[in-house]
């Protein structure tokens, strides 16, 4: 297999790359956007996930994690505490490639795609293990400090490395701007398949400590990237950039924004353009529909379907209709479609059992439902990625008032709304099309007030 090395971040000197709207163009026909990787959170928020650690416990019970540990060499003999964290970069890629090594088995490997309404494409994966991860070590040194390692050359070796020691993140909240302050960065190297052929890329990680909170909780990491792309249509070039993953820099969620000429504007998390999410451009004489189909890492471009603009096409972005459902409450199993709810507002929660931002949201949203007039407004929630049992256990302990929704194999719930962040809301309107997405706490309490569906307003 022939490798390529693509070193990034060098210098971005402007230029991306541009496609070209075809006056041939077929209906649901994919077109392919080459990304230009940048460094820099560029015109996005920034944002971070916790820095979990390999728990000595799983491998003993050989968990389903645990079997795609690795062993690390190098670790500093005068560190005490040390806790060692394989940090994913294309989750799929890991858990496929464990499956081809027999590490995972059938059962174990059909559990996860079940779960993650994820198929796999035998063509766009490589047929031998890649680096799709990078291992960091953390733990307290001589002196009694908290230091870290990355393991820069993917070798799964730290002898070679430095250790350093990060800022303090936030004294208060998370939120604050401390937590995103410019700090060391440390640029390590991984492999991605794209085209055929096993391709090296560099980036970089940024990781900060939290000294306040509990131990296993007490550090984070981002990756301060995104990516640009253009496309023209007509004589109009749109430039477009695409939000990197914090927490996994595939842009797997496929987030995007068209850029303001000239603008340092940063955009919120509603403007953005989501995975299934519809666009369109162009003149009033010239316009074209697309839907935002992803990112490819095989194409390493962000992709394009042209639509039909006289079909009724269903999206999540507000003014679009949403895509009605028929399924089956989780705790009664009795049937629960959208055609219960004609004529009054529909509150959607995609969430997760797994995911704590949303389970940290649910109190505040429990607390908005009791002060809603039900006549007016109805919640409903659609659990993702997660199992009947986890879910059950879940509710058992932390019953919630408002009917609950599985995504599994057979409705795809999550797969048919094309939800890859979560938590995910939207609020769709009394004849069936989209008001709001991503309304969360103050900001759905303030939209419910101004549409007059409280009772304590």
């Amino acid at each position: 297999m022939k490798v390529i090395t693509c070193l990034l971040f060098c210098a971005f000197i402007g230029l991306v790359s541009c496609q070209t709207q075809r006056d041939d163009e077929k209906v649901g026909e994919k077109m392919n956007l080459p990304l230009t990787y940048v460094e820099g959170l560029g015109p996005f928020h920034p944002s971070a996930s916790l820095l979990g650690y390999e728990n000595p416990k799983d491998t003993i019970d050989k968990g389903f994690w645990a079997k795609t540990y690795l062993p690390v060499r190098g670790v500093p003999k005068t560190w005490k505490l040390v806790k060692k964290s394989m940090v994913w970069l294309d989750v799929h890629q890991l858990i496929y490639q464990n499956f081809q090594a027999g590490t995972l088995n059938d059962k174990e490997f059909a559990g996860f795609k079940k779960s993650s309404e994820w198929e796999p494409d035998p063509n766009e994966l490589p047929d031998k293990p890649i680096k799709c991860f990078v291992y960091v070590i953390r733990g307290r040194d001589e002196k009694g400090n908290a230091a870290v390692m990355v393991d820069t050359d993917n070798d799964l070796d730290f002898s070679d490395e430095i250790p350093f020691y990060p800022a303090v993140a936030y004294k208060n909240n998370l939120e604050s701007i401390e937590t995103y302050q410019e700090a060391e960065k440390k640029y390590f190297t991984y492999e991605v398949y794209e085209g055929g052929k096993l391709v090296n890329k560099r980036i970089p990680i940024m990781i900060k400590r939290m000294p306040f909170e509990p131990a296993g909780m007490d550090f984070l990491y981002y990756f301060p990237i995104h990516a640009r792309t253009q496309i023209k249509i007509g004589g109009e070039k749109y430039e477009i950039a695409i939000a990197g993953g914090s927490r996994i820099p595939t842009f797997e969620h496929a987030s995007f924004v068209l850029l303001e000429k000239d603008s340092t504007k940063k955009y919120e998390h509603p403007e953005f353009i989501k995975k299934g999410d519809l666009l369109t451009l162009g003149s009033i004489l010239n316009k074209v529909q697309y839907r935002n189909e992803g990112v490819s890492l095989y194409h390493n471009a962000l992709q394009f379907s042209t639509v039909n603009p006289d079909e009724r096409e269903y999206s999540l972005k507000a003014g679009y209709p949403f895509r009605p459902f028929d399924v089956k409450e989780f705790q009664t199993e009795n049937s629960i479609s959208m055609r219960d709810y004609k004529g009054r507002y529909l509150f959607i929660d995609f969430w997760g059992t797994w995911c704590k931002p949303c389970v940290q949201e649910l109190p505040e949203l429990q607390r908005i439902y009791k002060g809603i007039d039900k006549s007016k407004v109805a919640f409903v929630s659609i659990a993702g990625n997660d199992t009947p049992a986890s879910l059950s256990r879940f509710l058992k302990k932390r019953p919630l008032d408002w009917p609950q929704i599985l995504s599994d194999s057979t409705n795809k719930l999550i797969k048919t709304y094309n939800v890859s962040s979560f938590p995910t809301t939207v609020l769709v309107g009394t004849v069936g099309k989209v008001v709001a997405k991503d309304l969360h706490g103050a900001a759905l309490e303030q939209k419910l007030a101004k549409l007059e569906v409280l009772v304590s307003h």
